[in-house]
């Protein structure tokens, strides 16, 4: 990324390979480019964007990550749970089973599901509501369990996961991570995931660790091996610490010398283990494992049910977005001049109200926004069935509104006209 004269290049040759039953970590200081990296890599930003410049290819088994290989083959796990707080776990997975599965029985998905919850040790936590701010639900740990398990209802080949651990205690998050590294090697699925200061026992576990600095290369390989490699360059920690916290003590060009992190990038470059990488890509790649994909896009009117279905349990579930806006309402008629107000504020009831909303809606943004992208379902049909689920809700609140202000005012005593008025 970057290449433009007075542009400042965020990635520079950055080359990395992982392989089936794999985890590859993403590990470097804050701005050495994790998170661009991860976002190359699941295709999250646009390369027409004006004034952005990337280079370089995205393959696996010698085929470009393009958009529909994706959806069929790869998931992103974002690091904020993007999850249906009023649902409970095991109806968030059956809900991503239905949308991502729409050819399987009832029975099929059940099953799917609860092979899915045991791998994840949610079993005890299956039938609670995931919760928010105003409904208690279950903990930060179980819930980064449960945004994994969406994906996992689909058995996806790729997994990218965006700092996994970050908000846990060191309990929660190094059992997230025994969790990736079982699945990994029972599934074979390749995990690729930024971390955030991992632990020594679970830094030692990734198969592969990428670790970046000023967007480049510092080391590539074996996380097992690094220490030996900066030991060769003359960089030999004082006693027994954790390689990860060396790693990134040694590589921040924040708080060391610039030039000497530089000459670090610098050494990786001109290592034998690079320039091995280098050829490895550039030969001959194994034959395509791809099978034909089991997930596929859901029937517009199946897809249209699942997500009525959904939108009806929030709704009924967690009716704060409702009963927040019934919250110290001002309805005071004092004299004539009050009701000509009373009126312009009934009229534009409807639209101040929508205001209250948003919370619910900005919460409900970021679950859509993850699950377009990963191809659940279309924005048409979420617009849809939310309409529909919303419409019954909107009219009943507007009827329970102005038919009590109407004649608690005495705006005309004649009922026939209650609703011309």
């Amino acid at each position: 990324m970057g290449g433009i004269a007075g542009v400042k290049k965020i990635l520079r040759g950055v080359s990395g390979a992982v392989e089936s039953g794999q985890i590859l970590a993403i590990i470097g200081s804050s701005g050495s480019g994790k998170t661009s990296l991860l976002d190359v890599l699941v295709g999250r930003i646009n390369p027409n964007t004006k004034g952005l410049h990337i280079t370089g290819n995205v393959t696996v088994n010698g085929k470009a990550m393009s958009k529909s290989f994706f959806l069929e083959n790869a998931a992103y796990v974002p690091q904020e749970d993007r999850l249906w707080s009023a649902l409970t776990v095991r109806e968030n997975l059956m809900l991503a089973c239905k949308m991502y599965i729409p050819n399987m029985s009832r029975a099929e998905c059940d099953h799917r599901v609860d092979e899915v919850l045991t791998s994840l040790g949610l079993e005890s936590c299956q039938h609670t509501k995931v919760g928010n701010i105003f409904l208690k639900g279950i903990s930060g740990g179980q819930k980064r369990r449960t945004s994994i398990g969406v994906e996992l209802v689909v058995q996806r080949k790729i997994l990218f996961l965006d700092e996994p651990t970050s908000g846990l205690d060191a309990a929660s998050a190094s059992g997230i991570m025994d969790l990736l590294r079982r699945l990994a090697s029972e599934t074979g699925v390749i995990i690729i995931t930024s971390v955030h200061q991992p632990s020594s026992r679970v830094f030692n576990s990734f198969d592969q660790v990428i670790l970046l600095t000023m967007g480049q290369t510092a080391y590539f390989g074996p996380a097992v091996d690094s220490l030996d490699h900066f030991a060769s360059l003359g960089h030999q920690p004082d006693g027994l610490v954790n390689p990860a916290d060396y790693l990134l003590e040694i590589t921040n060009s924040d708080f060391s010398d610039a030039k000497a992190v530089q000459r670090l990038a610098d050494a990786w470059k001109d290592s034998s283990a690079c320039k091995t990488l280098h050829s490895r890509l550039r030969g001959p790649l194994p034959p395509s494992l791809e099978a034909k994909p089991e997930a596929g896009w859901m029937s517009n009117l199946r897809q249209l049910r699942a997500l009525i279905a959904r939108a009806t349990m929030s709704s009924v579930r967690d009716p704060a977005a409702y009963a927040l806006r019934y919250y110290k309402v001002e309805n005071t008629q004092e004299d004539i001049l009050n009701r000509v107000f009373l009126i312009i504020w009934v009229n534009a009831f409807n639209s101040y109200m929508d205001m209250a909303a948003i919370p619910a809606f900005a919460q409900e943004k970021d679950a859509v926004v993850k699950e377009v992208q990963n191809g659940q379902y279309g924005v048409a049909m979420f617009c849809i069935a939310n309409a529909i689920v919303q419409a019954p809700f909107v009219l009943l609140i507007a009827i329970c509104c102005s038919t009590p202000v109407y004649w608690t005012t005495d705006m005309n005593d004649d009922p026939t006209r209650c609703s011309v008025d």
